[in-house]
């Protein structure tokens, strides 16, 4: 880094995109695996001589690898909307006897509902599914063909859709993880060791550098977010399995975490910070407590009675009432009933969100996916560019392609978005 960029504060784009690559707690684990399932995918597919090895391979990221039955459960999933939405688009062009106006208003009904239950439902990454293989599959009736090959092309969709879910299963099942309850006390401990390191080197006479190193890997867990940790947690409820040594308020405890790691993040990535004595002994109190979390990640406000946070509103400040909170958590590990987690499995939520259809601000998120997909399928057949095609698979899928990325895109951001609310 130039001497210029560092007096004013700014980091170049490209060691903020090398930072952004840092490994991060299950990233390299996951990459692996799903790497791993694309290549046998797509080696069994160009054995076999399968087409749509396109929307095949972009199933995997769908799907999903954070456990076997994750991805055994939403695999399932996505093929059951696959046939779902292929019913729906050989229904709408038998009824209408291949009307081309009724096809463009199917895509905007069908992109409408899809955006609503991508908004309105506990599934929003099912709902994108449902609406990105509609517009692919009524896309194939814009061309010149057979009825019966234009029929056999959408049923080849879905063995493409269910042999990826095959390849994802089996990988998960031969290298994923067995036990969630081991996995999350890892992530327990990876987050509170982070912790534990940057504190220390504040509490010590060292240089800005180091403190700045330890900073930004704290950062990079604090944007992994806390959706992983509540899925394995997730896992352990549905799956009604032994908790280990997790607490029964173990959701609370994942929740104030990741509160935890974004102020202390925003007090570790500091330009100036006042070293003085009283702010290095701080320092070294929070380091005491975060070692205190890490054999077990377990907190016992027994340990720690006279910790106590101050009542300004600085960074430090909150760290401080933040982990006291973690540390004032009744906590009995020795008992039953924490063998108990509160939560309510997934089978028993609910898949409409109470209140959601009626909200006006996701009917016009709804009314905004449909226009955007419903213009995307109307201007490609329109242009009609012959060879585009060809860089992504089957005849005229570059538009209905852009259409998945619009949906997966608002599911994923949905889905952060709830997991950090």
């Amino acid at each position: 880094m130039s001497e210029s960029a560092s007096s004013s504060g700014r980091v170049p784009w490209f060691q903020s995109f090398w930072e952004d690559l840092q490994p991060t707690p299950g990233r390299l684990n996951n990459t692996l695996r799903m790497t791993l399932a694309a290549l046998i995918l797509l080696a069994l597919m160009l054995v076999w001589q399968m087409p749509f090895a396109t929307y095949a391979l972009y199933s995997i990221l769908v799907i999903g690898v954070e456990s076997p039955s994750i991805s055994l459960r939403t695999g399932v999933a996505s093929v059951v909307i696959t046939i779902i939405a292929i019913a729906i688009e050989m229904g709408v062009v038998s009824s209408t006897g291949n009307d081309p106006m009724a096809r463009v208003v199917s895509v905007a009904v069908v992109t409408f509902i899809a955006g609503m239950a991508v908004v309105c439902t506990s599934l929003p990454a099912l709902a994108s599914i449902f609406g990105f293989i509609y517009c692919v599959v009524i896309g194939f009736w814009e061309g010149q063909g057979p009825p019966d090959r234009l029929v056999k092309n959408s049923l080849r969709l879905v063995a493409a859709f269910s042999l990826a879910t095959l390849c994802v299963v089996a990988v998960q099942y031969v290298f994923g993880g067995r036990s969630p309850a081991a996995k999350l006390e890892e992530q327990f401990r990876i987050r509170y060791q982070a912790l534990l390191a940057m504190f220390r080197l504040y509490a010590q006479e060292v240089s800005p550098k180091q403190r700045l190193d330890a900073g930004t890997r704290v950062s990079r867990l604090a944007a992994a977010g806390q959706v992983g940790m509540m899925a394995l947690y997730d896992q352990i409820v549905d799956r009604n399995l032994d908790p280990g040594l997790l607490p029964i308020g173990t959701r609370v405890h994942i929740t104030l975490l990741a509160e935890l790691m974004d102020d202390s993040a925003a007090f570790g990535l500091q330009r100036e910070v006042r070293d003085t004595p009283a702010f290095r002994e701080r320092c070294a109190r929070i380091a005491e407590q975060c070692a205190r979390l890490i054999p077990s990640a377990i907190p016992r406000s027994e340990k720690s009675p006279e910790f106590e946070p101050q009542r300004t509103n600085s960074l430090l400040d909150r760290v401080e009432g933040t982990l006291h909170s973690i540390l004032g958590m009744p906590v009995d590990p020795d008992a039953e009933k924490s063998k108990e987690l509160s939560a309510v499995p997934s089978h028993k939520v609910s898949l409409l969100i109470p209140g959601a259809i009626r909200d006006r601000d996701n009917i016009a998120f709804a009314l905004k996916i449909s226009l955007c997909a419903t213009m995307c399928y109307i201007l490609y057949h329109a242009i009609d560019w012959p060879g585009t095609s060809t860089s992504v698979g089957p005849p005229r899928s570059v538009g209905l392609l852009a259409t998945s990325f619009i949906f997966q895109g608002c599911a994923s951001r949905l889905v952060c978005r709830a997991g950090y609310e």
